[in-house]
């Protein structure tokens, strides 16, 4: 994030140099001093308003992907990327209310995975970890993107389903 930055300003900085050096010179060379001055003052003024707000829409820009990024770490699950217990349950909570205010219909799965001790016992942590992902990228798929899946514990999951006018078979 920051190279780049640091890369675009140094850019801006050695035009602005490449400029100076240009107004330098013609300054030297010619009867229009006066007119040039006000010349070089103006694209001095304007290159730094412009180096201001190419700082404050990167600043901008940088601070909304950082919010993004800790939102993603706030409320998703790390190992399936699918919303974790908490904001589930908020987001369960909101649902239930627009429910009740519209009269629709909300859909709730429940997912646990069988002997997943048995899994993690015999072949290890990683596996029942591998396995517990796929399950996740398996409901996944399965699933319109606008529904919600939560995993509320090791194997269990919660799948959301609002306002759907499709009948599901369970």
């Amino acid at each position: 994030k920051g190279t780049k930055y640091f890369t675009f300003c140094l850019g801006l900085f050695l035009i602005w140099f490449t400029l100076i050096d240009v107004v330098t010179s013609i300054l030297k060379k010619g009867p229009m001093k006066d007119s040039l001055i006000i010349l070089w003052v103006v694209i001095t003024i304007t290159f730094v308003i412009i180096a201001i707000g190419a700082f404050l829409v990167a600043k901008t820009i940088l601070q909304k992907k950082e919010i993004l990024d800790l939102e993603d770490f706030a409320n998703k699950d790390e190992m399936t990327g699918v919303l974790n217990r908490r904001a589930g349950l908020l987001h369960l909570q909101n649902e239930l209310k627009n429910q009740r205010k519209a009269y629709t219909r909300l859909i709730i799965g429940y997912v646990d995975i069988n002997h997943l001790k048995q899994v993690n016992d015999t072949k290890g942590h990683t596996f029942g970890d591998q396995l517990i992902c796929h399950v996740a990228n398996h409901l996944r798929q399965h699933i319109d993107p606008v529904h919600r899946m939560i995993r509320m514990g090791g194997d269990e999951f919660l799948i959301l389903i609002a306002n759907s006018e499709r009948n599901w078979i369970l």
